[in-house]
């Protein structure tokens, strides 16, 4: 007499329904929905509880414990009357890659389908013999099949089909269903791991970022309550420093007036630094007040050059400046953050060049833009350092091979430039030479603006 539960073998109809299972379990990335899916839709969408099959279970490895770790189970009647008999927890039912006795470690090593009607074969460990039994007897079942899920020859897990027919009744139809069903189960299980891991990675990464953008608002912090503690007593003794020098005191030994002249710049360099951090951390957080009005930058770049002239006279450097007859240089700027500016640029200019010139040049390269270059004949910036040159802190070496200044001059000029909605860069190399550069509109600019808008 045939079986209820029997099928008969119908390729096309295998396939169709092995397409169906894909479009159901491929459809999501998320781990715990695949592995639910996985169990389920065997029976939902191809209704294979009218063939006998009972409980679906899929088994993965667990990489961390070198178990296999049952990770879900089909939501049928037999399952949860097992779930209520058995002594030990589903998600604790592990069987250690040691037990080889044990069909799924077998399945899982072997990369082949067997099958069983004795329950100790799939459940022994982590239970006993005479509980496998008793689990077996209380929900019927008489054969259990465990498939390898495998992708690209490497063993995931396995899938445990129990049924309540026997081996005789499975058709070669249901074998090769479930034997395709398995591989689409070894994809998605595959992609949804991955999937999964570069969430973990991503979340890990913004947790990551987030402690870092917390670390750098505390250390902003830091320098800025630091600066503001420092700057008083720096001010107060470059006061007494400056009344020592002058003669306020009374007369002075020479060599004690270098010592003296040497603490005073080192005191300036300290109150500059401390000038700079305070500005970084204004201009960082919008609390920088700008006094904006029209100036002429020609007016500007001629200050910061005779201020510049006598330091580049006592190394030697030649230095000029270079400002066409009709220039327009009118622009809308706070005039002591430009002159602040342009004295960056000379400054190390003059600081970095050891010999040749040092040129401040203006120039109208559009109709509506004025440009500032300061150039030199130095040693010249690498393309490598370019890249970091308008960052914060970052300091480049001179040729005496040590690293000068703090590393906020540049970055405090980009700063104020793009305030002023203009550019700033340099062009150089090694050995070339150096040209810093900074572009601004022209006040006539801006205020055609509302006009055109």
């Amino acid at each position: 007499m045939k079986s209820i539960y029997r099928t008969t073998p119908e390729s096309k109809e295998t396939i169709e329904a092995l397409w169906k299972l894909a479009k159901v379990i491929l459809d999501t990335l998320d781990f715990k929905d695949v592995v639910t899916k996985i169990v389920e839709s065997l029976l939902s969408e191809l209704n294979y509880l009218k063939l006998g099959y009972r409980i679906i279970v899929l088994v993965l490895k667990d990489e961390d414990d070198n178990v296999l770790k049952r990770v879900s189970l089909s939501k049928t009647s037999e399952a949860e009357k097992l779930l209520e008999a058995t002594t030990i927890p589903f998600p604790k039912m592990d069987v250690p890659l040691t037990a080889l006795d044990n069909l799924i470690v077998k399945a899982f090593n072997d990369q082949k389908p067997y099958y069983t009607n004795n329950w100790p074969d799939i459940l022994t460990p982590p239970f006993s013999k005479e509980e496998s039994f008793s689990y077996q007897k209380l929900v019927e079942v008489k054969t259990s099949m465990v498939y390898p899920v495998i992708v690209k020859g490497r063993a995931l897990g396995v899938l445990i089909f129990s049924l309540v027919k026997t081996i005789d009744d499975v058709s070669q139809e249901e074998k090769d269903l479930i034997g395709g069903f398995t591989d689409i189960v070894g994809l998605a299980v595959q992609n949804a791991q991955l999937y999964t891991a570069l969430e973990d990675s991503s979340k890990k990464l913004e947790n990551l970022n987030k402690k870092l953008r917390e670390l750098d608002i505390q250390k902003d912090e830091f320098v800025s309550m630091a600066a503001h503690e420092l700057r008083s007593p720096m001010t107060a003794i470059k006061g007494y420093l400056s009344m020592v020098l002058e003669g306020d005191m009374g007369d002075i030994p020479d060599k004690a007036r270098g010592f003296l002249a040497d603490a005073n710049a080192i005191n300036e360099r300290l109150i500059r630094l401390v000038n700079n951090m305070l500005n970084v951390s204004r201009i960082e957080e919008g609390r920088l007040v700008y006094q904006l009005e029209k100036i002429n930058l020609t007016r500007i770049a001629r200050t910061v050059f005779d201020t510049f002239r006598a330091e580049a006279d006592r190394k030697g450097l030649q230095i000029s400046i270079e400002i066409p007859e009709k220039i327009s240089d009118e622009i809308y700027v706070d005039p002591d953050k430009i002159n602040e500016v342009i004295a960056n640029l000379v400054s190390n200019a003059v600081k970095y060049t050891d010999h040749g010139f040092v040129k401040i040049i203006l120039s109208n390269p559009l109709p509506d833009w004025v440009r500032v270059e300061v150039a030199d004949s130095g040693p010249g910036i690498s393309k490598e350092e370019q890249k970091r040159l308008f960052r914060k802190f970052y300091r480049i070496e001179s040729t005496s091979g040590k690293t000068i200044g703090t590393g906020l001059g540049l970055y405090i000029c980009k700063l104020l430039i793009e305030k002023f909605n203009g550019t700033i860069g340099l062009d150089s190399g090694d050995g070339t030479g150096s040209t810093f550069w900074f572009e601004l509109p022209l006040a006539r600019a801006k205020e055609r603006l509302p006009e055109s808008s």
